[in-house]
């Protein structure tokens, strides 16, 4: 598989790792405001002109509000949970990566009163807001009925309060929520609260947000894919590039090779007994010395190599008989080149190639075998692949030879049976 598909695949593959982890963990980053990080203080209407009492109270977790709403001239008489997330109310925490906010209320009155509830997220922003007064700081708000329990609120759905607007003149452009620097979360009774005794356990709450918002995952994954894409681009121009020189190095390799195939064809064509395809001694050509070597009375010895391509139908089947045939040449051409000059190298037929040599031992002929054996293997051959050989060896005499050249037709056989690219020798002439 190429490289730049195993790249898409494994990029495919983080892509759906990551946003699958996204919807699973993404949505999983919590601030929990708790008591002892930030202050907790009892707020009522006195302060507005009420004569509304409350009071805090530390539970094992959370907090209580305990307070007495009372008939006043203020006319919505309250009392609530403010908190304070720092001394210096210009700044506050920025929540705009969380979208939920979670309430662990239980809300202690009978069950026919109003039990509504308001929440305010309070917002400095310096361009409406001053520390002098207040009343200026954003209310982002929301009214809700308390039901015992956690109460899950998004924060789409708070909006800014109508009256605050008005009263502070604000313009249009500042007059949606904010929540980039909220300095305070205040909880209420409702406008619309009975008079008398109010009790809110306040439990828990907590803000939930992801880690990273899906605009901002989606651009990240996307300038990952863009870099990608560039990298894999390079990376198949810089092996077009390889394979261009490669070709080119080999076109000019083949070029030199059919060259002096061309060069040897034409002078051994014209020479008689030589094999048309290859321009060595056919097997034709040999068969006169053969049978003055049977007739000699001097003995002397005599050996044979017998050798054949390993899988050459494969190299007919895979790159066609016009370059099997080129094989071939060149076959005939590095064998030639490797024996004495003294030794014969014959085209026996198809791919077997027999070398007779006179004078040598079993070990000079076990030696030439291999020599030619590691260099067919080593050899950058005209296809482009790799090839090997089998070689079988026999040594007798010159009135045995034609009992020679059968021990090492054998002997090439029992090669094959182990395994190719290898030599098996006979010695018949003790």
């Amino acid at each position: 598989m190429k490289f730049s598909v195993k790249l898409l695949l494994s990029l495919i593959l983080v892509t759906l790792v990551v946003i699958s982890s996204y919807r699973l963990w993404g949505d999983q980053k919590r601030l929990v405001v708790l008591s002892d990080k930030f202050g907790f203080f009892a707020t009522n209407d006195q302060f507005q002109g009420g004569a509304s009492l409350s009071s805090l109270s530390q539970l094992d977790q959370g907090v209580q509000l305990d307070c007495t709403l009372k008939k006043s001239d203020y006319a919505w008489p309250y009392c609530g949970v403010s908190v304070h997330f720092n001394s210096d109310p210009q700044h506050g925490l920025d929540l705009s990566d969380y979208h939920t906010l979670e309430l662990d209320i239980d809300y202690d009155i009978p069950p026919n009163n109003d039990r509504s509830l308001r929440v305010y997220f309070r917002n400095y922003n310096p361009i409406y807001s001053n520390t002098q007064d207040e009343y200026t700081h954003k209310y982002n708000g929301v009214t809700l009925q308390a039901d015992a329990g956690k109460m899950i609120i998004p924060l789409r759905n708070f909006q800014v309060m109508t009256w605050w607007v008005v009263d502070n003149k604000i313009p249009i452009a500042h007059a949606a929520p904010e929540f980039t620097n909220i300095n305070k979360f205040e909880l209420a009774t409702g406008s619309n609260s009975t008079l008398g005794e109010h009790s809110i356990k306040l439990h828990s709450i907590t803000l939930v947000g992801r880690y990273m918002s899906g605009e901002t995952l989606f651009l990240l994954m996307l300038v990952v894919w863009v870099i990608v894409a560039v990298f894999a681009l390079l990376w198949e121009l810089r092996n077009y590039q390889l394979d261009m020189e490669r070709e080119k190095r080999r076109a000019s390799y083949l070029s030199q090779v059919n060259q002096r195939l061309e060069s040897e064809n034409i002078k051994f064509s014209e020479l008689a007994h030589r094999d048309e395809l290859t321009g060595i001694r056919n097997r034709h050509a040999v068969r006169a010395w053969l049978e003055r070597q049977q007739l000699q009375i001097q003995a002397s010895s005599i050996g044979v190599l017998f050798i054949d391509i390993d899988y050459f139908k494969r190299i007919n089947d895979t790159y066609g008989h016009g370059i099997g045939d080129d094989v071939l040449r060149e076959f005939a051409m590095v064998l030639s080149d490797l024996v004495g000059s003294n030794d014969k190298v014959v085209r026996w037929g198809g791919e077997e190639f027999v070398v007779f040599c006179q004078q040598k031992s079993q070990r000079e002929l076990v030696k030439m075998a291999e020599q030619i054996r590691h260099y067919v293997h080593a050899h950058l051959w005209v296809h482009g692949d790799e090839m090997s050989c089998s070689i079988g060896v026999a040594l007798g005499q010159n009135h045995q030879v034609y009992e020679t050249i059968n021990f090492a037709d054998d002997m090439l056989y029992e090669a094959k049976r182990q395994g190719r690219n290898c030599v098996r020798a006979i010695n018949i002439s003790v």
